[in-house]
C-alpha cells in the first residue's frame, strides 16, 4: 500500500493570548485516537492518515501543521463526518466529542 508521509503529528496547543495549555489543566472536549484513513483508487489502496492522536481542552486552540498531501485536511474531514466513503475508509481509530 503506497503510503503518503504521516505529518500530522506536529501539533501545537495553546491557549487564547499565547501561552502553552498544561496537559492537565481541563476537561477534553474532542480526543482522536489512532485514527487510520485510506482511499481505494484504481491504483489500489493509499494510506492518507496513519495512528493519529491528539485531544483538544476547553479554552485550548489547536493548530494542525504540515505539508503539502499530509493529511490536515484528511483528518479533519473525518472529525467532521466528511469523508467522502467510498472512495475513503476509516481503517481504524475513535472520534470522541464532548
Amino acid at each position: 500500500m503506497p503510503l503518503i508521509p504521516n505529518c500530522v503529528s506536529n501539533l501545537v496547543h495553546v491557549r487564547e493570548g499565547g501561552s502553552q495549555v498544561p496537559k492537565n489543566s481541563q476537561e477534553t472536549l474532542l480526543e482522536v485516537r489512532n485514527l487510520s484513513i485510506s482511499f481505494h483508487t484504481y491504483e489500489g489502496e493509499v494510506a492518507a492518515v496513519r495512528n493519529v492522536d491528539f485531544s483538544l481542552r476547553r479554552g485550548e486552540v489547536l493548530a494542525i501543521v504540515g505539508e503539502s498531501g499530509c493529511g490536515k485536511s484528511v483528518s479533519t474531514q473525518a472529525i467532521l463526518g466528511l469523508t467522502p466513503i467510498p472512495p475513503g475508509e476509516i481503517k481504524s481509530g475513535q472520534i470522541l466529542f464532548k
